[in-house]
């Protein structure tokens, strides 16, 4: 997940801030996480993104590198995870 997140970081040429990494189960539940929460294995971070020029080349090179295969987007930051035990090549948005 760390090499995935460094990878992306350098294609973007600048910091990425994780809003949400990895979740003891009470905290978790408390933000309204899933209880299959990859955040719970360490395999699912939040990073922030409100700009919608940097949300847009972040997809880019997630998509263009394969870094990652589940990416949910919200109003301010983009979900992107690499568990094998949950549905594979998809994406949401939380809004």
């Amino acid at each position: 997940m760390v090499e995935k997140l460094e990878r992306l970081r350098s294609f973007v040429r600048g910091p990425i801030v994780i809003r949400s990494g990895v979740r003891c189960t009470a905290h978790n539940k408390a933000v309204g996480g899933k209880p299959d929460s990859a955040h719970l294995t360490g395999e699912a971070a939040d990073i922030a993104c409100v700009a919608s020029r940097t949300r847009y080349l972040m997809k880019r090179w997630i998509y263009v590198w394969a870094l990652f295969n589940r990416v949910g987007t919200g109003k301010d930051y983009l979900h992107v995870d690499i568990s094998l035990a949950l549905p594979q090549e998809v994406e949401w948005t939380y809004y």
